[in-house]
């Protein structure tokens, strides 16, 4: 919320003939995908929500010019060795449970 506030009562560059006033701003805020809800704790993604409410809420009712929020939720973009032997490991281990 400290780069939002700082981002809210930031003034606005000036306008000169080649960069002419902007009618609205717009903040993006990366949050998270909830594609890993057994290992990532459910209180992380709750949170997110309610910070991307919470930006949401403070750009509606910003003074001034009109700012656009735009939450982005992007997923798990890689695999690295690491991720692969884990997910193999945790489905050995399920499969076990399941099995027994």
């Amino acid at each position: 919320m400290m780069v939002l506030n700082t981002f809210l009562s930031a003034k606005p560059t000036e306008t000169t003939p080649e960069n002419p006033p902007k009618r609205e701003r717009t903040f993006v805020y990366v949050s998270a995908e909830d594609i890993f809800s057994p290992l990532v704790p459910r209180g992380y993604i709750t949170s997110k929500r309610a910070a991307e409410r919470d930006i949401a809420l403070a750009c509606l009712h910003s003074p001034g010019a009109r700012v656009r929020t735009v939450s982005l939720r992007p997923g798990k973009l890689f695999l690295s060795r690491h991720d692969v032997a884990l997910l193999l490991s945790l489905s050995s281990f399920c499969g076990i449970l399941v099995i027994t």
